[in-house]
This record gives C-alpha cells, structure tokens and sequence, in this order.
C-alpha cells in the first residue's frame, strides 16, 4: 500500500489532527497545506514535523496539476474535514485511487452538492450523525476517531494532577461556529451569575473581542508549541457544546488529566451516563440567544464571522 496524506502544519485542530494520523499511519507521501493565504499571513507553520516524509507544500489550496503529480505512485489517499480541491479525489477515481475524508459533517459539502465526486469512503471523526451518513452513503462510511498518543500529554497530566492554589478552568473557544457550537454565551451566562474565586482561560484561533468584562476571565489567542501545552494548569476543561460533542479537545482534555464538563448532547449521551452530563440550555435560554447572537457571531477583530453553511445550519 503507498498512501498520501494532505496535512496541515499549523498549531490548530486540523494541524495536530493530521500530524497525529501521519504518526499512525506512516504515509508514503504528504501534501503540506499552507494554510496562510486562507487563514491569514501571521499563522505559524511548521513543515518540519513531516520532516521525515517525502512532501510537497502548497501556496494555500492546491492546484489541479499539484492533486494531479501528488496522485502519482499511490495506491490510497486521505485529507481531513477537505479536499481543498475536488479534483484530488475527481483524478483519483479516474485512476483506481482509493480516497478518504475524515470529515467534519457541519462543512460536508457533499451533503448539498449530490454532484461532488465521491470518495472511497468517508471516515466519521465520532459518531455524532453517524446513522446520517451511513443512510446517505451505503457503504461509504465508517466510524474513525482521531488518534490521541498519551506520551504527548505526560507533562500536561503530570501538571494537572498535582496542581494546587487559585482553580484555574479552561473553555476552549476555537472559532465561532453556526449557533454557539461551542456554547461560548453559556458560559459567559454562567460568569454574569457566578461569584466564586478563580480565573476561566478562553482559548481561541484569533484575537477576539471580549464578550464580558470581568477580571476572572483571561482571553488568549496565542497558539501552543505543542498540544498539551493548551491543556496544563488548570483544574478543568468546561465544554457545553451545543451540538457536534465528542470532540478533540474533549479527549485531548482527559488524556491531559484534566475532568471534561460535558453538555447532554449527542453523541455525549450515547456513551456516558445521563447524570454525568449537564443540561446545554437554561430556562429562558431562546430569549438571551436571540437577544445576543448578533454580537457574538460578529465578535471577532479582524472581521471574520461565524464558520456557517447550511450543513451547518441544519444540524445544530
């Protein structure tokens, strides 16, 4: 087997994701996304983890003749969450190349463009939709979870389970997405009626522009060197998602040590126990929704909005 991997080589998500499926995997070749003309020039990339690989770079999305050239000698290919470019997989069924997605179901645009090109199979990050896909696709999907390597979160974990003074918690923002994925006005609901003691980190990809002013609250937009940095020295991570649970930074989070508080959502109630989760809405949540959407989907300082398509829309 001779597989290629398109990867990211930037400190979010999808950067760590790919890296760790290369560790895994161990692919023959890998196609480097610069991710800087579409995320911006500041974003840190760091080619140097696929050193070990045969590589191409891209200047932002790849061209037909880069899928094309990267195609040649392989007898499978994987991308996460994008293709960047259709015709990767277009080229590969035209060569008998087995393709894979590990996609993000709230950005499939194969959900809404029946006349994309199909890949071999896509690759469901959780079961979250699970059922969805396997009736749209037959025989085109199966359950993948990203890999999460315990030796890369030993200090973090280390860290965590001796820490001692102020409760310091993390909620990790990301970026925003289509109706509060992450349930970021939950929590800023839960700081306006909290009085305890301790300071709340919220992580994001971007600077963004504070929600609320209370001294607790530290806003960071900075990016980790490494994954479990984002991780050490807190107490633990608060997570109500809206929709879409099960997330990486859910299991990056516990594998650091760190106790998750999970929201009563899918696919979180599919594998744990009613009463370890906590309701992901409040009495009078639609009217504080309403009432706050508008500065919340356009919170972000360098003008970007919330990450919305009508896969997106459907499913929250």
């Amino acid at each position: 087997m001779k597989l290629g991997a398109l990867v990211r080589a930037d400190n979010g998500g999808l950067g760590w994701q790919t890296a760790a499926l290369c560790r895994m995997l161990e692919p023959s070749k890998v196609m480097i996304i610069d991710s800087r003309p579409f995320n911006g020039a500041a974003v840190k990339q760091h080619p140097e983890r696929f050193a070990d690989y045969w590589s191409m770079i891209t200047d932002g999305f790849p061209t037909d003749e880069q899928c094309h050239r990267f195609l040649d000698g392989l007898t499978h290919v994987l991308t996460c969450e994008t293709a960047y470019n259709m015709e990767l997989i277009a080229e590969a069924n035209r060569r008998g190349v087995r393709s894979y997605i590990q996609h993000n179901v709230e950005f499939l645009d194969h959900l809404d463009k029946p006349e994309l090109p199909l890949p071999t199979m896509f690759l469901s990050p959780s079961a979250w939709h699970l059922d969805m896909m396997e009736a749209k696709f037959p025989g085109r999907v199966k359950l993948l979870p990203p890999p999460i390597f315990p030796q890369h979160f030993t200090r973090a974990r280390a860290a965590n389970l001796g820490r001692k003074g102020k409760r310091r918690f993390l909620f990790v923002l990301g970026k925003p997405a289509h109706g509060d994925r992450n349930g970021v006005m939950l929590v800023m609901h839960a700081m306006q009626r909290s009085r305890g003691d301790y300071e709340l980190v919220v992580k994001s990809q971007e600077r963004v522009q504070p929600l609320l002013r209370d001294r607790r609250i530290v806003w960071d937009h900075t990016a980790p060197e490494d994954q479990q940095t984002l991780y050490e020295g807190f107490d633990a991570l608060i997570m109500p998602r809206r929709y879409g649970g099960l997330c990486l930074p859910m299991n990056e989070a516990l594998t650091s040590g760190l106790p998750v508080i999970m929201s009563d959502t899918s696919p979180n109630n599919a594998v744990l126990p009613g009463d370890w989760l906590v309701p992901g809405e409040f009495k009078g949540w639609p009217q504080f929704y309403r009432l706050n959407t508008a500065s919340y989907c356009g919170f972000t300082t360098s003008g970007s909005h919330c990450r919305d398509s009508s896969s997106a829309r459907a499913f929250c």
